[in-house]
């Protein structure tokens, strides 16, 4: 069984959600960054945390890619040198170089950094470089239900995931298609299980404190 270290409304969200949509076993333990249990397995303090027997893992994408491929699960993950491998793996890099990146160092310095160490003055460039990411979003994708040919997959996870995360932050989704595509997988029934699980775990931790 699998262990996820993880907290909500972080990345590992996309960990339970593909958990999820494997239909396999595992546990969710919820804990700050700050945790000396954390600490112990990511020198990093960070999260999601996936530990499979003698495997410790870190970062959401690397994490999703070895589940879906462990679990032998063509449609979420292509097999290794094919075409829809190599469309794969173009998305889920895009995703988190092109689409995330912009969201990442905005959330950064709007709140998550301390007041002191913000620099405001790249906010408005990190809402034009996303703004530029989702039309080029919008170029490929076209009328395509998925992102890697006509079934979900991991780079769906990842994308819809980032999306979810542009609209908490009221970043806009300026083309029609981007926002269709974002309902659709967002509407998943194993994202809403995915939440839930994480909400029952954190309302279990908060309980024992």
């Amino acid at each position: 069984m699998y262990t996820l270290i993880t907290a909500p409304r972080t990345r590992g969200t996309r960990v339970t959600w593909i958990l999820e949509e494997l239909g396999v076993e595992y546990a969710v333990k919820i804990r700050s960054p700050r945790d000396p249990e954390v600490k112990a397995v990511n020198p990093l303090r960070k999260l999601p945390v996936l530990v499979a027997d003698d495997l410790v893992l870190t970062e959401s994408a690397a994490i999703c890619t070895y589940l879906a491929d462990r679990h032998d699960t063509p449609s979420l993950s292509p097999a290794p040198g094919t075409t829809e491998r190599a469309r794969f793996d173009e998305w889920n890099y895009y995703v988190l170089t092109d689409l995330e990146a912009p969201l990442w160092y905005f959330s950064k310095n709007a709140f998550l950094y301390p007041e002191k160490v913000r620099v405001p003055e790249i906010l408005p460039a990190c809402r034009r470089e996303f703004a530029r990411s989702v039309e080029a979003l919008a170029r490929r994708l076209g009328d395509n239900e998925f992102l890697v040919g006509e079934a979900f997959s991991v780079s769906d996870i990842l994308c819809g995931h980032t999306l979810a995360w542009a609209r908490a932050v009221q970043f806009e989704l300026s083309s029609e298609n981007v926002r269709d595509y974002a309902d659709r997988v967002l509407a998943r029934p194993a994202l809403e299980r995915a939440r839930s699980r994480e909400l029952g775990a954190s309302a279990k931790t908060q309980d024992s404190v």
